[in-house]
């Protein structure tokens, strides 16, 4: 993934959780329902499951945001800080709305 594709999905994160805790298994059940969350999964190429218990991503995919978070933990992108407690929940440091502040390359 490239810097403006983990920008992108950390974004839609923060839209998806403004102020609450996710994991990765909050994200692969989250996705299938959330146009914008899903696009911007694309370049870790996700694929939707469909199964009696409703639609989720697979484990593969499950794996794959991990290795994602535990990548971008700590680091800023635009005006957002992804940050993982030691029991791995997630929240994330900045606001959406700064992001029409910060310009061009998401500098404040």
């Amino acid at each position: 993934m490239s810097a403006l594709d983990d920008a992108a999905l950390l974004s839609a994160l923060a839209a998806c959780w403004p102020d609450r805790k996710f994991d990765e298994a909050s994200i692969c059940g989250h996705a299938p329902h959330d146009s914008n969350l899903l696009a911007a999964l694309q370049p870790l190429a996700v694929v939707v499951r469909r199964s009696g218990c409703g639609a989720r991503l697979r484990a593969r995919d499950e794996r794959a945001i991990l290795g994602w978070l535990l990548r971008v933990e700590n680091r800023r992108l635009g005006v957002l800080t992804l940050r993982r407690d030691g029991r791995g929940w997630c929240s994330i440091e900045g606001k959406i709305r700064d992001l029409d502040r910060a310009g061009p390359g998401g500098r404040a």
